[in-house]
């Protein structure tokens, strides 16, 4: 089960390019790995969400998970992340601690998949190259809806 973050996740996205250069650099949660997978999960708090966005630029993938409920859009963490190469071959299987994960991966197709209230996500991608490939996982919460 996901934990939602209550922080209304399109302002953070609209203001951290607006207010990065303010904000002194913030401390970035350690690199992990996996495999041939290296990551990084944060993202808890504008601060830290917006030095998130800044590394990016350094991963091929950046996934970010997001409930959208009404007008309301919500950051969640702890959401599954499975990640398999184009063979279908798992070369990452874990949990994105935060709304922000970062994968360095070698080029190639990959298919990124992760569930919340028993709803899966899946999306194909293509990394490789210089640029971020930016994924948005999203799941739409019906207003009135009780999470249990």
């Amino acid at each position: 089960m996901s934990m939602k973050i209550v922080v209304p996740a399109l302002a953070a996205l609209v203001a951290a390019p607006a207010f990065a250069a303010l904000s002194p650099q913030t401390a970035l949660p350690a690199r992990h790995h996996r495999g041939n997978v290296t990551y990084m999960s944060g993202g808890i708090g504008q601060d830290e969400a917006r030095a998130m966005r800044r590394e990016a630029s350094q991963f091929p993938l950046e996934l970010l998970f997001v409930e959208r409920s009404g007008k309301r859009d919500d950051f969640l963490a702890d959401m599954p992340v499975t990640i398999r190469d184009a063979k279908g071959d798992v070369v990452f299987r874990g949990r994105s601690a935060e709304p922000y994960f970062l994968a360095k991966l070698p080029a190639g197709r990959y298919t990124v998949s992760s569930r919340e209230d028993g709803r899966a996500v899946t999306r194909h991608v293509d990394v490789g190259g210089k640029r971020t490939r930016r994924v948005v996982f999203e799941w739409r919460h019906e207003a009135g809806r009780d999470r249990a």
